[in-house]
């Protein structure tokens, strides 16, 4: 009796060390799948940045293609309006030409009606 009380005790025992050990592993089990569940988050959250640094990266590059594209419009632009100073400077030139022309012409028309004038008063005193 007594060793079966013995054995029954050290069972007891067992047991007891067995519930603890239990215990314990489910507590390490459900730290564990805390950790898990943080760790998924973290992931997903990792995810969510990487997909929203992949936007933004993917807008970045649609802006720098438009800055590209109105630099180009800006050069040609600019190009143009080189062209059309130089065209304007030019029909400024030919403008200038034209009303020192004018003014020789103005000048040579008054010599030529103050010659009819005094070829008309030579004809007018030459009658009389």
């Amino acid at each position: 009796v007594v060793s079966t009380q013995s054995t029954g005790i050290k069972i007891g025992d067992a047991r007891d060390v067995i519930d603890v050990e239990n215990k314990r592993v489910k507590a390490e089990n459900t730290k564990l799948s805390i950790d898990l569940v943080e760790f998924k988050k973290a992931l997903a959250s990792k995810g969510d940045g990487e997909r929203a640094m992949l936007e933004a990266s993917n807008e970045l590059r649609v802006v720098r293609d438009e800055l590209e594209n109105l630099m180009e419009i800006i050069s040609t632009k600019d190009s143009k309006i080189e062209e059309l100073t130089a065209e304007i400077e030019e029909l400024s030139g030919k403008v200038t030409q034209l009303n020192e022309e004018s003014a020789v012409k103005a000048e040579e028309m008054k010599t030529l009606r103050s010659q009819i004038r005094e070829g008309d008063r030579r004809k007018e005193n030459a009658l009389n």
